[in-house]
Parts: C-alpha cells; sequence; structure tokens
C-alpha cells in the first residue's frame, strides 16, 4: 500500500489489464497500481479525492471512455461521488469536485455504472 494507505476496500482493473486502481478507505485516498506481466503489483501514484472531507472512498468503477468513479463515505455528512479522468500513462485526473449524493451515503459495497 502506498505510504500512510490502509483498509484497501474496493478494486477495479483497467481494460487493458495494466493497472489496478484501490480504493484505500482507512486513509481517503485512492491508489493506482501497475501489473506486471507475472501479476505483481507496484504502486503508480496514490490521489486523494477532493473536499468535503473526512472521506472514504469507498466503491470504485471504471468506465469505457477511461473516467474512474470513487464513492466516498463522509463521516461528517452526506456522502460523495468524485470523478477522476484517466490520463496520460494512467494519471488520475480529477474533473472537478465530488458531486454529493444527496443525503445518502454511497453503498459501501460497490459503484454500479450503467
Amino acid at each position: 500500500m502506498p505510504p500512510g494507505g490502509r483498509n484497501p476496500l474496493a478494486a477495479v482493473r483497467s481494460r487493458d489489464g495494466r493497472f489496478l486502481y484501490v480504493s484505500l478507505w482507512g486513509s481517503g485516498a485512492v491508489a493506482a497500481f501497475r501489473i506486471s506481466a507475472t501479476g505483481k503489483l507496484a504502486l503508480a501514484r496514490s490521489v486523494v479525492p477532493a473536499p468535503p472531507t473526512p472521506t472514504n472512498p469507498a466503491g470504485v468503477a471504471l468506465t469505457p471512455d477511461g473516467r474512474l468513479y470513487v464513492a466516498n463515505f463522509n463521516t461528517n455528512g452526506p456522502g460523495s461521488v468524485s470523478v477522476f479522468r484517466v490520463g496520460p500513462s494512467d494519471a488520475l485526473v480529477p474533473t472537478g469536485l465530488p458531486a454529493p449524493t444527496g443525503g445518502a451515503q454511497p453503498d459501501l459495497g460497490g459503484l454500479v455504472l450503467s
């Protein structure tokens, strides 16, 4: 796990199978890992979703067009959903502030996009 990263909760693999994106519940971050040809993981980067804080990233989902959605559980109020664009070299680029969930907490079991 990245420095300070703990409690991995959910993960999604990139369509090409080269990266694994993991929500880190206890550290408020999302980590991107490179997957080697032998299946070993190496940390590529770690990002923290934008406030409101404190948030705990829970579910993650990746769209075919390269957006990573992160369901954030907020211990002090409504949850939110952060959206990242997966950029060159699989950099995670925030697309703006998290969207509030209208008072509801995101489903901790996962995030489903249709």
